[in-house]
């Protein structure tokens, strides 16, 4: 069944990722940031596609709605390590769309009219805020991290 390793690969990164901050909490924000890579968000996010569209029993629902809310919670660990995406997502892929805030999540229905704006290219580039362009601009050109 596809079900059981995905399910336990979102619990592995989500339930790692709570238990360390609780037991090691960050020092600053940065460190905070940088407990995800950016491979690791965007595979975070492409677990959750797969899930999304898995037919769940209660007990698995369940389980999910409990990885989502850890989710909601390190949210800004997965939205800063995001790359912007080329593509537009769903709304009701709200894990794409962490950067707005975790009010995403209760926002985004399969019925939802519009979801999250777009920039005119499709990418969300243009709706993060400063510190992240610069972090991104940091990993592709491999500046140095005082150069903004």
């Amino acid at each position: 069944m596809v079900m059981a390793p995905l399910l336990q690969r979102y619990s592995d990164y989500l339930d790692v990722l709570d238990e360390h901050v609780q037991k090691q909490p960050p020092a600053s924000d940065e460190s905070y940031v940088d407990l995800l890579s950016p491979a690791e968000a965007v595979d975070l996010c492409i677990i959750r596609d797969a899930i999304v569209d898995l037919a769940l029993d209660s007990a698995q629902r369940r389980e999910i709605d409990r990885l989502d809310e850890l989710l909601i919670k390190h949210a800004r660990v997965v939205a800063e390590n995001l790359p912007p995406s080329p593509v537009s997502r769903p709304a009701d892929h709200w894990w794409w769309h962490l950067e707005q805030g975790a009010q995403v999540r209760q926002q985004a229905s399969p019925n939802a009219a519009g979801g999250p704006s777009e920039a005119p290219d499709g990418s969300r580039m243009s709706r993060l805020p400063a510190r992240v362009k610069r972090r991104w601009a940091r990993r592709l050109v491999g500046a140095p991290a005082g150069w903004d």
